[in-house]
């Protein structure tokens, strides 16, 4: 089978959700490495509620899994540990992902 390509335009605004299908947020953007050879992460823009300010997350691109029937993201973070993270100030953006999202340390 081969694989699915995205456009990288396309990816600003997906949504991404956790396991149990709940709604995270969206990709707000695309960062790339200085030497523009690999996506170092996407800026997930997260918030609890409507009312909840929005708390940005540098989101591996290895940690994501395109859902192609959902047409969606699902990651393996839950909702309530974004919840109770600071997240980044998006005009200081991180130059890595946020070890949140490492696979060795979810529970």
């Amino acid at each position: 089978m081969p694989a699915t390509l995205l456009f990288a335009r396309r990816l600003k605004n997906n949504e991404i959700y956790d396991r149990q299908g709940n709604k995270l947020g969206a990709i707000q953007d695309v960062m790339l490495a200085d030497d523009i050879s690999s996506v170092r992460y996407v800026v997930l823009g997260f918030s609890e509620s409507l009312t909840a300010p929005k708390k940005s997350f540098a989101v591996p691109m290895e940690v994501l899994t395109l859902d192609t029937e959902n047409e969606c993201f699902v990651v393996d973070v839950p909702k309530e540990r974004l919840a109770a993270a600071d997240g980044f100030d998006p005009s200081h953006p991180p130059p890595n992902a946020d070890p949140l999202f490492d696979a060795s340390t979810h529970v």
